[in-house]
């Protein structure tokens, strides 16, 4: 099956996460409209743990994707970091944007009208015009502050305290400008890639406890929970930390996988960014009689409708490669 980091489990662990995320991301069309919609005995359980994973949801994506980064970054070197503009940021940028002018069109439908600033920030995920927006920009963010920190130094851990530190400048910035959740699990993105650069020393340390540290890292996320100090804002990254111990000790203790968890794990982009337009065109029925009515059936079908566009996203994804050549200036002679 693969170890902790093959492909198959981290695929898996990210399928997992993104249909919960679109399990939170469904119920507030039905509870906007009609609150006492989802209240039986059988809903309860979920809003329970959606209450307690708050931000969490989203961890173990920028965790991997901070320790994937990295990872490339150690085995190719510059040539990597120089592809990270166009491989990572505009080829992200591109096709979220691509989404972004759906959401317009289906927006112009439904005469819901946003201003021309609102429009233009929704490209760059700093507003939305109904889609799924914060995260788009916090990881492109995380991309372009990697590319900048590993230009200019050769030496992999001043790139990653560099990077670390340009993180927490953002955070500090978005504390005043944005709401908690912009910034209260960003810094799972370095520790992906320190772990990455340190994987050898964590392992020995984890080795013959790796089921302690799943453990401890549940208990942990979950008890932070109960200190509102730890739920929201700076420190709600100390959460992050760890649930991302919990899945370190987890995938070590029992490497695990399932092919259609990790299908969705693999398709998590386009299924994070469509996943609203079934959402909202299901809840304009009846002018939302039907989701209120059948509450479930809205659910289901949201998520079947919002499968096809994996298809559309296959067939429309636009990918750059071309390396920016002005990192080897920026770095110059740097060790």
């Amino acid at each position: 099956m693969g170890g902790w980091l093959s492909r198959l489990t981290t695929e898996s662990i990210k399928g997992v996460f993104i249909i919960i995320v679109f399990l939170r991301h469904v119920h507030p069309y039905i509870t906007r409209v009609d609150s006492g919609a989802l209240s039986s005995l059988a809903d309860k359980p979920f809003f329970f743990f959606d209450n307690i994973m708050s931000q969490l949801l989203v961890v173990m994506f920028l965790f991997y994707s901070g320790y994937f980064v990295m990872s490339n970054i150690l085995a190719k070197g510059s040539s990597y970091v120089d592809a990270i503009p166009s491989k990572r940021v505009f080829t992200v940028l591109v096709n979220f944007d691509i989404a972004v002018v759906l959401f317009l069109i289906l927006d112009w439908i439904y005469s819901v009208n946003y201003t021309p600033y609102e429009i233009a920030m929704s490209f760059v995920g700093w507003k939305s015009v109904g889609n799924s927006n914060w995260y788009i920009f916090v990881i492109l963010l995380c991309y372009f502050l990697t590319w900048i920190s590993f230009s200019i130094f050769k030496n992999p851990l001043k790139s990653a305290n560099m990077l670390t530190l340009l993180i927490i400048l953002y955070m500090a910035a978005a504390h005043y400008i944005k709401e908690s959740l912009w910034y209260d699990t960003v810094l799972a993105f370095p520790a992906g890639v320190y772990i990455c650069y340190y994987k050898d020393r964590v392992l020995s340390i984890i080795k013959g406890k790796e089921f302690l540290w799943f453990v401890a890292g549940f208990a942990l996320s979950v008890l932070m929970y109960k200190i509102p100090a730890f739920r929201y804002g700076f420190f709600a990254n100390i959460r992050a930390m760890a649930l991302i111990a919990c899945v370190i000790g987890f995938t070590l203790w029992r490497p695990w996988g399932n092919p259609i968890l990790a299908w969705f794990g693999k398709n998590l982009f386009p299924i994070y960014i469509y996943q609203r337009i079934p959402m909202i065109i299901l809840s304009h029925i009846d002018a939302g009689g039907f989701m209120v009515s059948h509450p479930y059936l809205f659910v289901i079908c949201s998520f079947l409708f919002t499968l096809p566009f994996v298809w559309f996203y296959d067939k429309t994804k636009i990918t750059f490669n071309r390396p920016w050549k002005i990192t080897a200036a920026l770095r110059g002679k740097e060790k």
